[in-house]
């Protein structure tokens, strides 16, 4: 598989694990945004030099919100280690 189609799908399995193990039931889903060298993998043959990463924070998550990702996907977590 290229490279980038296997980055493509490991986003993919990733965003649907948060899914998958997401605590809060809501009707209307809750967008979180790809930007950086992510969102670049996603949309054009790009190689990164790098492995550093950059934290953005988006106003339109609740604090509610902002803790369950953190719980579900952040630092420490199963879907983290994996």
């Amino acid at each position: 598989m290229h490279w980038r189609r296997r980055v493509q799908q490991q986003h993919k399995e990733l965003f649907a694990e948060i899914d998958r193990i997401w605590p809060l039931r809501a009707e209307t889903k809750v967008r979180l945004s790809v930007i950086g060298s992510g969102a670049l993998m996603l949309q054009a043959d790009y190689e990164r030099g790098t492995k550093d990463s950059d934290v953005f924070e988006t106003t339109g998550l609740s604090s509610e919100i902002k803790e369950h990702l953190s719980r579900v996907a952040g630092a420490g977590s199963d879907l983290h280690r994996r």
